[in-house]
């Protein structure tokens, strides 16, 4: 049997066929300052990765399977709600901003989210972490919230669990200062 992938490539191995159409197709990998974008349909639903990424612009404005960001420096990141997990991972002063059920970092440093989660977000081995509320927007945002079966007024985005803080000090990330609410 023959396998012919969306560029018009031909495999004979499935397999094959199948990791070509997902690095082609769902994958941003070893850029440096590029604009990277998939827009409305062009993902629809798939799992995505970035991976080795420096100075870039990306934006992923499609709902979104499953996301892992690995080894970002200085990057502006834009993720279309995603209905599964949004893993970041050694990533360096980036700004991301995120709809997601669940989102879980790992040895991430300096880095700014603006977040819409429904599920509390986990950060482990990461400092200097800040989180405001989910700000971005597109059109068609709404119906990928939908598609995404994530619920726009539950948000989680400041409710975050540090695997490395059992004292819950706060010592690894912070609310951007021009969200905390007043004292009362």
């Amino acid at each position: 049997m023959i396998f012919t992938a969306s560029d018009g490539t031909k495999f004979e191995d499935r397999a094959a066929w199948r990791r070509y159409e997902f690095e082609t197709n769902y994958t941003f990998r070893d850029k440096q300052n590029e604009t990277l974008m998939k827009l409305p349909g062009q993902i629809g639903g798939q799992p995505f990765d970035l991976s080795d990424l420096e100075g870039c612009t990306i934006m992923l404005l499609d709902q979104i399977d499953q996301v892992q960001v690995d080894n970002l420096t200085n990057c502006r990141v834009f993720i279309g709600p995603s209905s599964e997990s949004v893993f970041l991972r050694n990533c360096t002063n980036c700004t991301f901003t995120i709809a997601c059920k669940q989102l879980r970092t790992r040895d991430c440093s300096g880095c700014s989210t603006y977040l819409y989660s429904l599920t509390d977000p986990i950060i482990e081995t990461s400092q200097q972490m800040q989180f405001a509320p989910f700000n971005g927007a597109y059109c068609g945002l709404g119906r990928h919230f939908a598609d995404a079966r994530l619920e726009p007024a539950n948000n989680h985005w400041s409710q975050i669990y540090d695997f490395n803080d059992p004292d819950k000090t706060g010592c690894n990330w912070r609310i951007l200062s021009e969200f905390l609410l007043p004292a009362q």
